[in-house]
């Protein structure tokens, strides 16, 4: 164990949350983005900015990198660097909780730190590194983008006991996703239907494999909340600084169909759950059929 606490993470270690592309599914981005004329820009940058300053969240630290494809390569060095010091800083106990998120949320978003920044550049995404509190994102060409960053910030920093129980436990549920569907595999079936289980840990094994797929399902929920307090705020603070209706419009359509993303990946991950259960069902009934000739 403590060579894994001495190991140096990589750049690819970062638990981030870039919820505009929703790289739950890839490429779909395309479907999920308005795209706003150069005065639009201006008004959503300024906007932006002014957001930024209002929520005071400069104060608490944290601070915005603009990723552009002159700047990306400065930008992966700067976010790197920041994030090994970072880590460096832990205890052992923290240094596994990082490596806990970091594990599920390239569950959810299969990229490295490097994948990551060149998607921001090219303005595909952009990200709140709660671990080194920083924004990312392209500003010069997807300002609005922020809006919904500065959302997951809000609750981080000012979000209620629960809210910021909530974010900082949404991985580490999740990781329980894994753990339900490995118990229900290995869960040997009852030999017949009306057979009752005995004993905790056999009623516990057997409540888990019947629900699987919808305890996977439900572990998602931490981050549908998440996501969908992250949406509301980040509208809410739009609408302070931005004047048309048609931007207001089209960045509420964007979090509602990336939300949308999250959801499908919560139901594709509990069905496909459900369905391995049901076919090691099936061929463990017919395995014991031929064996018991």
């Amino acid at each position: 164990m403590s060579s894994l606490f001495n190991t140096e993470p990589s750049q690819f270690e970062i638990p981030h949350s870039n919820p505009e592309s929703m790289n739950l599914i890839p490429r779909m981005f395309n479907t999920l983005l308005q795209t706003l004329n150069e005065d639009e820009l201006k008004e959503v940058r300024e906007a932006a900015y002014k957001a930024f300053g209002k929520t005071g969240l400069k104060d608490k630290g944290i601070d915005i990198i603009n990723i552009t494809e002159n700047n990306k390569f400065d930008a992966l060095d700067q976010i790197t660097n920041e994030a090994k010091a970072d880590f460096a800083r832990r205890t052992k106990f923290q240094k596994l909780g990082l490596y806990i998120q970091a594990g599920m949320s390239k569950l959810l978003n299969p990229v490295g730190t490097e994948t990551l920044v060149d998607a921001v550049a090219s303005c595909q995404t952009a990200g709140y590194l709660p671990t080194i509190k920083k924004f990312i994102i392209n500003m010069d060409s997807a300002p609005d983008f922020i809006f919904h960053e500065m959302g997951h910030a809000l609750t981080d920093k000012y979000g209620n006991f629960l809210s910021k129980f909530n974010i900082k436990s949404r991985f580490y549920v999740l990781a329980l996703a894994p753990v339900f569907l490995l118990t229900s595999l290995i869960k040997t079936p009852n030999k017949n239907k009306d057979e009752k289980p005995e004993g905790v840990v056999d009623k516990t094994t057997t409540f888990i494999k019947n629900n699987c797929g919808k305890l996977v399902a439900a572990t998602f929920i931490p981050i549908l909340i998440d996501e969908a307090l992250a949406s509301i705020k980040g509208q809410k603070l739009a609408k302070e600084f931005i004047q048309s209706k048609s931007i207001l419009d089209g960045l509420k359509s964007t979090h509602l169909k990336a939300y949308s993303t999250y959801l499908l990946a919560t139901g594709l991950f509990g069905g496909v759950s459900a369905l391995a259960v049901y076919f090691r069902d099936r061929w463990s009934a017919k395995y014991k059929e031929s064996t018991d000739y």
